[in-house]
């Protein structure tokens, strides 16, 4: 005897299928949106660290300049207790496709809270690199890297230097 039985078997409802297809795309978008974080945060990174080679590279460069270049070095040292906060250069540099405002800052420190001959025989002054830059899409990016605005790097080097001419 044979039972010619018909299986249950069934497709999915419509309701199934549209919910399993939400929950797909739920998790797709949320994928994508996490990937689209992570490239953005690790461009400002890569960004930043041009910033700081950037800064750096100004900062050694006029380090230099005030070690090997006497009159300069003794035009800043002489004149140390006039300086307060002043810019004593400033310009733009390229770098890996972004343009970059630096300004080099002198400030005396000799003075701060301090009445010791030392200061006056050892003058001490703080010099600041602060180097910014707007990030409106360019560089080798491109358009991914729009909407950061005006990102900056801030550099200080203590110098005390000895006032024997």
């Amino acid at each position: 005897m044979s039972h010619n039985i018909q299986s249950g078997r069934r497709g999915f409802s419509l309701m199934e299928l549209v919910i399993s297809v939400g929950i797909i795309s739920t998790a797709i978008l949320l994928v994508i949106g996490v990937f689209t974080f992570l490239f953005r945060a690790s461009q400002k990174s890569v960004d930043l660290t041009a910033g700081t080679v950037v800064a750096e590279s100004i900062m050694e460069n006029e380090l230099e300049q005030f070690i090997y270049n006497p009159t300069l070095r003794m035009a800043v040292m002489t004149n140390h207790a006039s300086y307060n906060n002043t810019i004593l250069e400033s310009g733009t540099k390229s770098y890996n496709g972004s343009n970059f405002t630096y300004g080099i800052y002198v400030t005396d420190l000799s003075n701060m809270g301090s009445t010791s001959s030392i200061t006056q025989n050892y003058p001490i002054i703080s010099m600041n690199v602060v180097c910014s830059w707007w990030d409106s899409g360019g560089g080798l990016a491109g358009s991914a890297r729009t909407g950061y605005g005006l990102l900056s790097v801030e550099m200080t080097r203590i110098l005390v230097y000895s006032a024997d001419f």
